[in-house]
């Protein structure tokens, strides 16, 4: 599939540099068409550039020395498919963060291992913790602030129990009678209505000293939704359990079975580099009358830290890049230049590509930059037909 959406972003990329905007019909050579189809279906590498991302390079978090490999690969191989001006540009994003260790078991009344994953830019733990998990989760502020003396150095379960899960994947627009929101769809609320909030409850366990803080997750089957951000010197020892087990240790602490928890986090912040960095390269336009008009063709590279970013969006930022090599390896010469952005920090709030719009589109300075900007096509995710295009 991932071949056909390559096969599909040069026919798209190909027809916007050859036409003009108010053409009705654009002129597209049929034998160029063809070459796309033979060179993406015969002789694609999208695979292979798919499975440096995912398999040799795996998890890409913004800030991350994994992301900054997958990067400069990605520069490092437009340029050897011949691709114009294949650079890195660099971002402020802030301090970068990885994951060292992460032990997480229940060692009393039976041995067990939880399946947990830490949050992203979480603090280390004070070594190991071992000790009877203090239960949190759904009480009201007035029960809380009464528990805070037994808090300092402990392990807390901080949410309730998990009632409510995600069971089916977000709805696809062709397949829905009513508009579908962009975008995730939100976490099923958990609890009741009197307990404390999230920010109530994160800001008494960092104020009592909480050795580790162990969250749930909607998903179900083993299923665990992680994300994370920089809290700076807020931040806190902070693991997502898979529901099946924080509801497990849960009960048992709720119904007074002694149950004991061993846990340990080690982390690193990382202050040497806090740029991050977006690909660009280009196929340079030949029309002397159309050149300097741009289509652009983006997909984000970075991924967060529990998974290797497959389809979110690996996938994608492959495709892009074989659409450029299939363009170069038939000889096309584009009207307008096609260029092609792989974004960093996008998990974190589309920050490289927002990065890239002030640098070089933003303001009355960049005028005749942006007004040279004929489309600009995203692929996020990578799998999966393509369904439309969002318009702004």
């Amino acid at each position: 599939m991932t071949r056909q959406i390559a096969a599909l972003a040069c026919a798209l990329a190909v027809t916007l540099t050859t036409s003009s905007l108010a053409q009705v019909n654009p002129r597209v050579d049929p034998g160029v068409l063809q070459k796309i189809r033979a060179e993406g279906m015969d002789r694609s590498q999208v695979m292979s550039v798919f499975d440096q991302f995912v398999t040799a390079i795996g998890p890409r978090l913004a800030g991350s020395p994994e992301y900054k490999k997958a990067a400069d690969w990605a520069r490092d191989t437009l340029s050897s498919w011949g691709l114009a001006d294949a650079r890195l540009e660099s971002w402020e994003f802030g301090r970068g963060w990885e994951l060292e260790r992460l032990v997480i078991e229940m060692v009393e009344p039976r041995y067990m291992p939880l399946h947990a994953y830490a949050e992203a830019w979480s603090a280390s733990t004070r070594g190991e913790i071992s000790g009877a998990p203090i239960f949190v989760g759904g009480k009201p502020l007035a029960d809380l602030t009464a528990m805070r003396g037994r808090l300092a150095g402990a392990i807390v379960l901080s949410q309730p129990l998990v009632t409510a899960f995600v069971r089916a994947d977000r709805v696809q627009p062709t397949t829905s009678g009513t508009p579908v929101r962009p975008g995730a769809p939100p976490m099923p609320r958990q609890g009741t209505q009197n307990q404390a909030s999230p920010q109530q409850v994160a800001q008494l366990l960092r104020e009592a000293g909480a050795g580790a803080i162990l969250r749930s997750s909607a998903g179900e089957h083993g299923t665990v939704f992680v994300l994370g951000r920089d809290q700076g010197a807020n931040a806190q020892p902070s693991i997502v359990v898979a529901a099946e087990h924080y509801n497990m240790v849960a009960r048992m602490v709720e119904n007074g079975h002694p149950v004991k928890l061993r846990v340990n986090m080690q982390t690193r912040f990382l202050t040497k580099d806090t740029s991050s960095y977006n690909v660009v390269a280009e196929i340079p336009g030949t029309d002397p009358a159309l050149k300097d008009g741009v289509v652009l063709l983006g997909a984000h590279l970075d991924s967060w830290h529990t998974g290797t970013g497959a389809t979110d969006n690996a996938d994608g930022s492959a495709a892009v890049m074989e659409a450029m090599r299939i363009l170069k390896a038939i000889g096309a010469r584009p009207r307008r230049t096609i260029r092609v952005a792989l974004w960093g920090g996008e998990e974190e709030g589309l920050l490289g590509s927002r990065a890239y719009v002030a640098a070089h589109y933003a303001g009355a300075a960049n005028k005749v930059a942006r007004d040279n900007v004929a489309a600009y096509l995203n692929l996020d995710p990578g799998m999966g037909p393509v369904y439309g295009w969002y318009m702004e």
